[in-house]
């Protein structure tokens, strides 16, 4: 043990200078300034990462589950059959439920769709619990060529089930909205992917 009087300046040097200060005691303790001293933070158990925690005790870092810093709960679903519209509506295209226990999901959905009419729109549009979060709309300047986009989101959202969907429409008939993923399986489909987010 080495006794430091410190009214009066002192210096430590060489390869063990820090050893010599260090608070760690066992194998794998960090050293952490709590804003006052330097302390020592114990080794955690298997399965846990160090990360910031502003109500800790120890200089406002502690170990916590590693899944709390992963996507814990992901679904996912796309259009597998050919499907149509001639709603001048929104209609369901896509549904996913899913259970978070997180603040937040971010939602993705990709799609690649066509339109019988030539220049005329299909929508887009995603929602979350029955409220609109995000639209789009894509035009194809040839009748029956797919075109793509996406759309993505972070939605704030309490623990719990909740329902997401990817809905769809055209402008005006004759259309035909058109998703073909099993006839036109290299250029046509729409998919949604639901993750759950811990901010």
């Amino acid at each position: 043990m080495v006794q430091l009087n410190f009214d009066q300046a002192f210096t430590i040097s060489g390869l063990n200078a820090f050893d010599v200060l260090s608070p760690a005691t066992t194998k794998g303790d960090v050293v952490v300034f709590d804003g006052t001293t330097n302390i020592r933070v114990p080794l955690g158990t298997s399965g846990t990462v160090l990360a910031f925690n502003q109500d800790s005790l120890t200089g406002q870092v502690s170990w916590l589950p590693f899944t709390s810093f992963v996507n814990v709960h992901a679904t996912f679903t796309e259009v597998t059959v050919d499907t149509t519209t001639t709603s001048l509506a929104f209609t369901d295209l896509l549904t996913l439920g899913v259970n978070t226990g997180a603040s937040s999901a971010l939602v993705l959905t990709s799609f690649s769709v066509s339109n019988t009419l030539s220049n005329k729109p299909v929508f887009l549009r995603v929602l979350v619990d029955g409220v609109v979060k995000r639209a789009a709309s894509i035009i194809s300047n040839g009748s029956n060529i797919a075109s793509s986009g996406a759309i993505i989101l972070k939605s704030s959202v309490t623990a719990g089930d909740h329902t997401v969907k990817v809905q769809w429409k055209i402008l005006a008939h004759p259309g035909v909205a058109q998703c073909r993923p099993s006839s036109q399986p290299e250029t046509e489909h729409v998919s949604l992917l639901v993750m759950e987010a811990i901010a």
